[in-house]
């Protein structure tokens, strides 16, 4: 399982949301 940044989990009330957003600025 991929460490995700607790703070990014935090920032948005959607978990998929912001692992969608966070694999996007990694790809990026």
């Amino acid at each position: 399982m991929t460490t995700v940044p607790k703070i990014l989990l935090e920032a948005s009330p959607c978990t998929k949301e912001a692992w969608y957003v966070y694999r996007r600025l990694r790809s990026n």
